[in-house]
């Protein structure tokens, strides 16, 4: 059995090391993408220069440099799957060029940056050169009012963040534990044939070589199975390009893990190394690991309450965001403009245009109006969300309506309103209405409801890019948006992408023909940044439920451990009373007593340190001791079962 679990504890080993090598890769591969050694952060929401412009001095820029510079792009219609690089300047491709990203089910492309479209330049560029060449970037980026951040590719920086970011900490103390089980399992398995050599007067030397090397021999083989299925995987899933970086990475893992298992056993045959006296007694040689099985139990049960709370938040909290920002797939369609008014007075000129602009797309059916307004004091309202009906009909999905969000919407009158809400109401009306400030055409041109989804109704907050989920609100709905409101708050809607359009290319073909094109910076979709995060929070929730379930291997690892020690050390009395008819219940009950005990102490005193529950994630922890407890039972009754069947044999 002892030999079996080895095997399968290296085997195990050698198959998360693998997967850390991967997830390696995968965190080189997002942040780095296509070899890449440095990434940027660019924000391009104050320049005052044209898209086009921008995208010539890009790519002018990536060819005096002689470097190779692109923008990340997820695909909207598939962003969980899919993500390009829009490459600048001469290197870039004529035409759409596959990537072979190392990621399993992850497709994308290379293309000239002219093909971005109503792709934001604001978000995440990668480049070829070092951190020296991109200080040649610097002026013309201060000189266009673009706010940077770059970043040089470094392994002990991508450690980090393959370490912290993903949670795979946990996945790291996983392998520690496999490492140290295997290597107190080996010193176990050998022990009593240490004895039997030491009294054939077999040197020390001779007797720690003959250990180790059997143990790595024993360990190769079953590493080398698994890092051969590895490479396989690889290859047979048309990952082949990335081959040599995987083997690279992967061997580098294994091998300072067979240095690690040297240590380990070298310690726990240092610890346990059996005494004359030990030797003269009789005593079994197993009795020597009973303490480090403890410890190394012990540990595992602190590392599994660890785990648990961070486990168990930092999945739900991913899962949360990816779906929450995954909602703005029914918004992929839709375009904000980015304007180039240079103060309040060339604002004040442009409104009457963008007035007109908001009055056809109206027309044509392409408006879409969400605004969650800032407000205090609502007696009991969630908030105030100002929308027209094409809104209501886009986020039908995200409520659990086929059509239209406005069938879970009742109306209600403004009498009816406390106080304050109807003050509120009417101010804003004053402040915001096309016939100046009063209440001219209050109940023809907007209508008052309360929302009463089960699910809380999405609004676009005043920033960019941002989305309010209302729980209870006061829904404002304005029926014509361009003619309710006034040119300046229309305006200003627009330019915070709360007045937005589902057709880019009407928009485009409206600017190309109108005064307002040529104070438009650029046409970009609001929902490529929520996207792009909801893919990366995909990735993370998956990453850290990996760990988690490697941590619960260790676990399991160390509890066997364990349990073949403890049935080894008293088999002489199990056999007995197993021979005189008890029950494995009444045999082990001391000891499935003091394992539970232990569990309830060290997820007690965790529990206690980490606040009392006043977390909610804090109890987690507690559900550390149901967990060990069964896996301590199901265990020791196997192992007690070997042990004993055995000696019978043995006896027989």
């Amino acid at each position: 059995m002892l030999k079996l679990l080895i095997r399968a504890a290296s085997l195990g080993t050698s198959v998360l090391l693998c997967a850390l090598a991967a997830l390696f890769i995968l965190v080189e591969e997002d942040a780095f993408p296509a070899g890449t050694q440095s990434s940027a952060s660019f924000d391009f929401s104050r320049t005052e220069t044209g898209k086009d412009e921008l995208i010539a001095g890009l790519s002018d820029l990536a060819d005096q440099s002689g470097i190779f510079l692109a923008k990340v792009v997820a695909d909207p219609n598939d962003f969980y799957n899919s993500r390009s690089l829009y490459v600048f300047g001469k290197s870039a491709p004529t035409g759409p060029t596959k990537i072979g990203w190392f990621k399993p089910g992850m497709r994308g492309e290379l293309r000239p940056a002219l093909d971005l479209g109503t792709t934001p330049l604001s978000g995440v560029y990668v480049f070829s050169g070092s951190s020296s060449t991109l200080t040649q970037f610097v002026p013309w980026l201060d000189t266009h009012k673009v706010q940077y951040q770059f970043t040089a590719k470094t392994v002990p920086g991508l450690f980090q963040q393959a370490v912290v970011a993903t949670g795979s900490w946990l996945a790291f103390l996983t392998c520690a534990v496999l490492l140290v089980s295997l290597a107190v399992s080996w010193s176990v398995l050998t022990a009593r044939v240490r004895v039997l050599k030491m009294l054939c007067g077999v040197t020390t030397r001779r007797v720690v070589l003959a250990d180790l090397g059997s143990l790595m021999v024993e360990v190769a083989r079953s590493a080398g199975i698994a890092w051969s299925i590895a490479l396989v995987v690889v290859v047979v899933s048309g990952r082949e390009s990335t081959l040599p970086h995987f083997a690279t990475v992967s061997g580098s893992l294994i091998l300072g893990a067979f240095l690690l298992i040297l240590v380990f056993t070298a310690l726990a045959s240092a610890m346990t190394w059996p005494s004359v006296e030990g030797i003269a007694s009789r005593q079994p040689p197993e009795r020597h690991f009973r303490a480090i099985g403890e410890i190394l139990k012990a540990a595992s049960l602190v590392v599994v309450a660890v785990a648990l709370p961070v486990a168990g938040a930092s999945i739900s909290q991913a899962l949360t965001l990816s779906h929450l920002d995954a909602q703005w797939d029914v918004l992929k369609e839709h375009v904000s403009v980015r304007t180039a008014f240079r103060s309040e007075e060339d604002f004040s000129r442009g409104q009457a245009d963008m007035g007109r602009m908001a009055a056809a797309a109206e027309e044509a059916g392409h408006l879409t109006l969400s605004y969650s307004a800032d407000a205090t004091d609502l007696d009991g309202y969630g908030g105030v969300a100002w929308v027209n009906r094409h809104y209501l009909r886009t986020i039908a999905p995200l409520v659990g309506e086929s059509d239209s969000a406005e069938a879970l919407l009742k109306r209600v009158s403004l009498e009816d309103m406390p106080d304050s809400v109807g003050t509120y109401i009417k101010e804003q009306y004053s402040l915001l209405n096309r016939s100046g400030r009063n209440l001219d055409g209050f109940g023809e041109q907007i209508s008052l409801f309360q929302y009463a989804g089960a699910q809380p109704l999405p609004v676009l907050s005043s920033k960019r890019g941002e989305m309010h989920r209302l729980a209870n609100p006061l829904v404002v709905l304005v029926k014509d948006p361009a003619n309710t409101l006034n040119d300046h708050n229309l305006g200003a809607l627009m330019m915070s992408g709360n007045a937005n359009f589902d057709d880019a290319a009407w928009v485009r073909n409206y600017l190309a023909t109108h005064p307002l094109g040529t104070k438009i910076l650029s046409v970009d979709r609001i929902s490529d940044s929520a996207l792009f995060n909801s893919q990366l929070q995909n990735q993370s929730a998956w990453m850290k439920t990996l760990s988690f379930v490697l941590v619960v291997l260790a676990l399991v690892m160390s509890i066997a451990v364990s349990a073949i020690v403890y049935a080894l050390s008293a088999a002489r009395r199990l056999f007995a009373q197993r021979t005189c008819g008890w029950r494995w219940a009444h045999l082990l009950s001391r000891r499935l007593a003091w394992d539970s005990a232990l569990a309830l102490i060290v997820s007690a005193g965790m529990f206690i340190g980490s606040g009392a529950g006043a977390k909610a994630e804090t109890w987690w922890i507690l559900v550390a001791v149901p967990i060990f407890a069964t896996l301590s039972t199901w265990l020791h009754v196997r192992a007690s079962r070997t042990v004993f069947a055995k000696t019978l044999a043995r006896r027989a």
